[in-house]
């Protein structure tokens, strides 16, 4: 089911209006981390007393929050003491959610602090790609481009963004303010009209309208004559 973000955010906050909390300060800094679906709600430490405090992480999705509105949140993690709590198994990447953490010693707790209307297929980054093979040849390279891929299931990234592409950037050794790029859609790319005889440097970047996508590491051959 679509949902509009904007009614979503409103949703979340009305769940915690009335709610009442001790003096333990509630997490600051929340954030959520998603490369390739892989979800980590991460915060910075609270400080509190003389010893080290736990945190709890909880979730529910909008659909669940609008339409069965006495259903618990779902528990991410519990009484961890690591400051980050991967959801990467429990969240569909299909679904808006409200995300939750609070931090809890002895028998206090703190305030909940709430990411509003995180959806994964929305707001996840697109990683590099998980490798880049180079071929040379006389005046060419050939670049093979694996697909970062959901580390969940192993899918690749294209099979949930078919428009996903690649920007190629290359420049010769020394050479990096002169850098050329080419974009493609396919795995398989070949440089042409290269000098012989020459290293070139190259990285390969996932494309995709309106997302943040990461370089692969900078790798670099030597053009040569054709090889049999």
């Amino acid at each position: 089911m679509a949902v509009d973000r904007t009614l979503f955010q409103s949703v979340c906050t009305a769940a915690f209006l009335f709610t009442v909390f001790g003096n333990l300060p509630a997490p600051q800094n929340v954030t959520i981390h998603s490369i390739n679906f892989k979800n980590l709600l991460q915060w910075s430490p609270v400080t509190y007393q003389k010893s080290n405090v736990c945190y709890s992480v909880e979730y529910q999705s909008f659909y669940d929050m609008q339409y069965k509105k006495h259903k618990p949140f779902e528990k991410g993690c519990r009484s961890i003491r690591i400051t980050e709590c991967d959801l990467s198994n429990v969240l569909g990447i299909m679904v808006g959610y409200c995300l939750r953490v609070r931090a809890e010693y002895e028998n206090e707790t703190s305030e909940w602090t709430v990411i509003e209307g995180f959806e994964p297929h929305k707001d996840t980054e697109i990683g590099p790609p998980l490798k880049v093979v180079v071929k040379p040849r006389l005046d060419m390279l050939d670049i093979g481009i694996s697909e970062p891929v959901n580390e969940n299931d192993n899918t690749s990234m294209g099979d949930y963004f078919p428009d996903l592409a690649y920007k190629v950037s290359y420049w010769k050794v020394g050479e990096e303010k002169k850098t050329e790029s080419v974009n493609t859609n396919q795995k398989i790319k070949t440089l042409i009209n290269l000098k012989p005889w020459t290293t070139y440097c190259l990285k390969v970047e996932p494309v995709l309208a309106a997302r943040k996508t990461y370089p692969s590491s900078i790798v670099c051959e030597t053009t040569m004559d054709n090889v049999p």
